[in-house]
């Protein structure tokens, strides 16, 4: 949960940056597809500045992401 103007909240679209780390399965095919999608969605947001004129509203942000595959695992299951 991240506090944004004074008042908690649990709604990503309402932060005002995001910091997460994950650990998923998944098969290389699978990892494959999602990384063109991540792509994609990476040029989408990009793209919406090229579409209008700079205003005093933009912000600048940056953005950086790092998945490899590892072997053992850094996060346990909660179950656990």
């Amino acid at each position: 949960m991240l506090l944004i103007r004074n008042h908690a909240t649990e709604v990503p679209s309402e932060w005002n940056y995001v910091g997460s780390m994950w650990q998923v399965n998944a098969t290389e095919e699978q990892f494959k597809t999602w990384i063109k999608k991540y792509f994609s969605l990476m040029e989408e947001l990009r793209s919406l500045n090229e579409q209008k004129e700079k205003t005093s509203k933009q912000k600048l942000y940056f953005v950086s992401t790092m998945a490899f595959e590892i072997d053992d695992e850094i996060f346990k299951d909660e179950k656990e």
